[in-house]
């Protein structure tokens, strides 16, 4: 079941072009197995989402928020909640 997992991290990150990142996970995998590989991919998915942000692409505080957590980096998570608070507080109302 743990390779079926790595295949569609590895299938997600080739759909989004990150070639590299999925050789990393794909070599992690191999060498120290699904935990490793996952924590690989989590922390690069958790880059790009960081990169978007700030090149305001899409609001993904939440997705990032959620990465920590997954991550065991709780104090990280909560001050994305928390961003993600802030920004909804300023987002026009549409209703």
């Amino acid at each position: 079941m743990q390779q079926e997992a790595v295949a569609e991290m590895l299938t997600a990150l080739r759909i989004k072009h990150q070639n590299e990142l999925a050789a990393t996970v794909q070599g992690r995998f191999t060498s120290s197995g699904y935990s490793s590989a996952k924590k690989t991919f989590l922390w690069g998915d958790l880059r790009e989402n960081q990169r978007q942000v700030k090149d305001r692409l899409l609001p993904l505080a939440v997705t990032i928020a959620g990465d920590y957590a997954l991550l065991g980096e709780p104090k990280a998570s909560i001050e994305w909640l928390e961003k993600s608070l802030r920004e909804r507080e300023h987002e026009p109302d549409v209703s």
